[in-house]
C-alpha cells in the first residue's frame, strides 16, 4: 500500500488521478490540479488521490494544499520516467485498494528516450484492463490529443490506428473517453465510438480574472516595454509552437509600428534537443534568428516557468496574444483558455488545437500554419482597427463564460457519478 493512502481511501467516493506530467511546465498537469481543486471544493466528503511524478510534485503540493484541506486530497510521488517498477507499483496499489474511478491522461508518455517509447505509451492503458475486469474499477480516459486522419505519413497513420484500437478495447469494457477538443469528439463518434461512452468537456478557464491595470503596467516596466503595442506569446517554447514564424512576422510589423515589442514567455521544452548540437537546438535557433533579423531591441525572451499571477499580468499587459502553432494533432489549449478569460484579441493558426474555439473575425483571427506574412497581416489588421479589437474582446469574454471551471467541474463530476452507478456490462 502506498504510504498515507488509508485515510483518503475511507472516503465515500475514491477517484484516483494518474498523471506524470510536470505541473511546472505542462498545461496537462495544470489542468489535472485545477480539476482536483474544483472537485474537492464541490465534494469535500469525497476522497481524491493524485499519483504524480516523484521529481516535480513539490509544485503540486503547494498548488493544491494552499487552496483545499489535505483531508480529502492525497498526493503521492510515485512516477519515475522510463520506470516499469513505478508502473507495477501503481497497478499493485490499485489492485489492493478500494478505488472506484481511475482517471488517466492518454497518451501517458511515461516512456521517453528510446525507439519503442511512442508505441508503449499508446498501448500503456491496456495494462489496466485486468483491473477493470476483476475489480470493477471504472476507467475515465482524458484524451489529450489525437492525430488528424488522412494527414501525415505512414508513421503518423500507423500511430493513429494503434491509438484508435487501444481506445476501442478500453471502451469495450466500459471505459469512458473524454475529449477536450470538440473536433476530436466528433471524429471518434463518427468512427463508431459509443456516444454514451464518448464525451466532450471543454478546457476549463478562470473567468473574470481580477487584474488591476497597475499590475499590467508593472510588468511592462519590469520588462522595459515602451508605450507602444505589446504582442505576446506565452506557453512552451517548443518547435511545434511555431514561434520562429512569429519572430519573422514582427519584422514586417515594425515597418508600420516601429515601437512594437514582442514578448516570448514560457518554459523551454524540447526533450530531443539534448541529443542535438547546441546550434541545432530550438531556443538558440530562435535567439540567432532574432539577431539575424536585427530585432534584439524588439523581442524579449522570458525563458522560465511563470506563476499564475505572472501569466495573468503578462496577458493583461499585452495588446494582442499570438499562438502560431504548427501541428497536425487535435488537442485542447490551456493557453487559449487562459487568454479567453481575459478577453484579449488573439491571432491563432488553423491547427486542430483552435478549431471550434476561435472563429475568424468573430472572436479572433485565424491564419494558415507556417505563414509569417499572414501572421503579420493579422497583427497589423488588429493594430489598425481598435473597433475590431473591441468586438473580438467582447465575443471572447462571452465565450469564456461557458468554460468556467465551476461549469467544467460539474460536467466531470457527473461523469464520475454516472460511472459509480453503472455496471460495466450495461455500459456497452
Amino acid at each position: 500500500m502506498i504510504e498515507g493512502a488509508n485515510d483518503t481511501m475511507k472516503k465515500s467516493t475514491e477517484i484516483v488521478f494518474l498523471s506524470h506530467y510536470k505541473p511546472c511546465a505542462s498545461g496537462y498537469a495544470d489542468y489535472v490540479f485545477h480539476l482536483v481543486n474544483s472537485l474537492a471544493e464541490l465534494r469535500p466528503e469525497h476522497g481524491f488521490m493524485v499519483l504524480g511524478c516523484s521529481c516535480v510534485m513539490r509544485y503540486a503540493d503547494a498548488k493544491i494544499n494552499a487552496k483545499i484541506e489535505k483531508k480529502n486530497v492525497l498526493i503521492n510521488r510515485i512516477f519515475k520516467k522510463n520506470s516499469l517498477s513505478s508502473l507495477a507499483k501503481i497497478i499493485n496499489f490499485l489492485a489492493k485498494s478500494r478505488v472506484e474511478n481511475l482517471y488517466i491522461h492518454y497518451p501517458l508518455e511515461l516512456f521517453t528516450g528510446f525507439i519503442l517509447a511512442p508505441v508503449l505509451n499508446l498501448i500503456l492503458p491496456l495494462l489496466f484492463l485486468p483491473l477493470l475486469l476483476t475489480k470493477g474499477i471504472r476507467l475515465i480516459v482524458d484524451l489529450d490529443s489525437i492525430h488528424k486522419p488522412y494527414q501525415g505519413g505512414l508513421k503518423e497513420r500507423a500511430f493513429l490506428l494503434l491509438q484508435l484500437l487501444t481506445l476501442k478495447l478500453l471502451q469495450s469494457v466500459g471505459a469512458v473517453i473524454v475529449c477536450r477538443n470538440i473536433v476530436a469528439w466528433k471524429l471518434l463518434t463518427s468512427m463508431g465510438f459509443s456516444e454514451k461512452l464518448t464525451r466532450y468537456i471543454p478546457h476549463g478557464t478562470p473567468c473574470n480574472v481580477p487584474i488591476a491595470q497597475d499590475r499590467a503596467n508593472e510588468i511592462r516596466t519590469r520588462l522595459g516595454l515602451s508605450e507602444g503595442p505589446v504582442i505576446s506569446y506565452w506557453g512552451y517554447i517548443s518547435r511545434y509552437k511555431g514561434i520562429n514564424y512569429l519572430i519573422r512576422a514582427i519584422k514586417y510589423v515594425i515597418g508600420e509600428y516601429p515601437n512594437v515589442k514582442l514578448v516570448i514567455a514560457g518554459d523551454y521544452f524540447n526533450p530531443l534537443d539534448k541529443y542535438k548540437p547546441k546550434k541545432h537546438r530550438y531556443l538558440p535557433y530562435l535567439r540567432d534568428l532574432v539577431r539575424s533579423l536585427e530585432l534584439e531591441d524588439k523581442v524579449i525572451f522570458v525563458t522560465r516557468h511563470l506563476t499564475e499571477d505572472e501569466v495573468d499580468s503578462l496577458i493583461a499587459s499585452s495588446d494582442i496574444v499570438v499562438l502560431p502553432y504548427i501541428t497536425k494533432n487535435l488537442s485542447a489549449s490551456g493557453v487559449l483558455a487562459r487568454v479567453m478569460s481575459h478577453g484579449k484579441p488573439v491571432v491563432v493558426t488553423d491547427c486542430g488545437w483552435f478549431i471550434g474555439y476561435v472563429l475568424n473575425g468573430v472572436n479572433g483571427i485565424v491564419v494558415p500554419q507556417g505563414d509569417e506574412r499572414a501572421l503579420a497581416e493579422a497583427i497589423l489588421r488588429l493594430l489598425r482597427d481598435p473597433q475590431l479589437r473591441s468586438k473580438l474582446m467582447e465575443n471572447m469574454r462571452r465565450m469564456a463564460n461557458g468554460f468556467k471551471w465551476s461549469n467544467v467541474t460539474r460536467r466531470w463530476l457527473k461523469i464520475f457519478e454516472e460511472c459509480k452507478g453503472r455496471d460495466r456490462r450495461d455500459a456497452r
